[in-house]
């Protein structure tokens, strides 16, 4: 089967984020979100033991789904913008046109410009989700078209990201000079879980002879699962030793993450089925769920908040799959 869905949460970077030096909202240049994801499933089912007078089946499915994106921009309006793109201790700088027309010196954490200069930057994401999950179900309560089938599985999930981001600050007519930051984050996240299913199907058209028949379905699950989390966060900021001074002129910054928990997460999906003769059908639905325990390292907005931090949430995702199902007896 095929597949694609939306996800908010499961990873994003930007690059050259502005502040205005009087106020208004803060925010990026660029930004790179892993929001559209595409892939395959394959899966495989066999005859299992009997429950209420009826056959179960023990099934197995493994799936791939990958996201990429990237995204440029630039800045070349003059205005009066700060530009919070360093990680560093607190440092002096000379600030043209003070009192008297002389410089006076001023101190941050960030670097505040308010003469006309140029920002560019880049900002680029990767990621690829890995499932495999296996399990009994049709564990059969029916009644007139309607089938109610509840199953039990097991599972195991990785989602790995790798985001990159960079921005460079250069300007004429002023002492700082260029500046310039690379930021990388890698996560993955491991999860192990049990699950429980529910699968029920309504009968719309009744298959007869070549007239295919078209049922109708839902389903739903619930995950329960050791969720771990590994992150790594690295940024380096160059900066004209002048300014900065030479300490600062080449900061490198590092911060891991490794979290463990115990995570519950599901979904639910809707769709329709083409049942075509007994051995094929084909279908396609639209699912709904939550992935939780996913690693996120946020950015700073601002040089007060420098230089970021990590963190875990849930991974909100919704799409549609397409898939063609083959029966055969033994």
């Amino acid at each position: 089967g095929y597949g694609e869905f939306e996800a908010d949460g499961m990873g994003a970077i930007s690059a050259g984020t502005l502040v205005p030096s009087s106020g208004g909202d803060e925010g990026p240049l660029v930004t790179a979100e892993l929001e559209d994801w595409d892939g395959w499933h394959f899966n495989g089912a066999i005859t299992g033991p009997q429950f209420r007078g009826k056959p179960t089946r023990f099934w197995a499915e493994y799936g791939q789904y990958s996201s990429d994106t990237d995204s440029f921009g630039s800045d070349p309006e003059n205005g009066e913008f700060g530009v919070a793109l360093t990680y560093a201790d607190e440092f002096a700088f000379l600030e043209e046109g003070g009192e008297g027309g002389t410089p006076t010196e001023q101190t941050s954490t960030g670097l505040f410009l308010g003469d006309a200069f140029g920002l560019d930057g880049s900002a680029r994401g990767e990621g690829d989700l890995y499932y495999l999950k296996f399990g009994v179900d049709k564990l059969k309560f029916s009644n007139d078209s309607f089938d109610l089938n509840t199953g039990v599985f097991g599972f195991h999930r990785k989602v790995e990201t790798n985001l990159w981001s960079s921005a460079t600050v250069s300007f004429a007519g002023s002492p700082f000079g260029g500046i310039g930051q690379t930021n990388q984050i890698e996560t993955e996240i491991e999860q192990f879980g049990l699950g429980l299913s529910g699968f029920g199907t309504y009968g719309l058209v009744t298959r007869d002879g070549v007239q295919p028949g078209i049922n109708f379905n839902v389903s739903g699950l619930l995950e329960f699962m050791n969720s771990d989390a590994t992150g790594r966060f690295n940024q380096v900021t160059t900066c004209d030793p002048g300014v900065c001074g030479a300490g600062l002129s080449n900061v490198t910054f590092n911060e891991d993450l490794s979290e463990s928990g115990f995570e519950i997460g599901g979904g639910l999906r809707f769709g329709l089925d083409l049942e075509i003769t007994d051995y094929l059908s084909i279908g396609g639905g639209y699912r709904f769920g939550v992935i939780p325990g996913i690693a996120t390292y946020d950015l700073p907005t601002s040089p007060n908040n420098q230089p970021g931090s990590w963190s875990t949430d849930s991974a909100d995702y919704q799409g549609y799959d397409f898939s063609a199902r083959l029966r055969a007896a033994f």
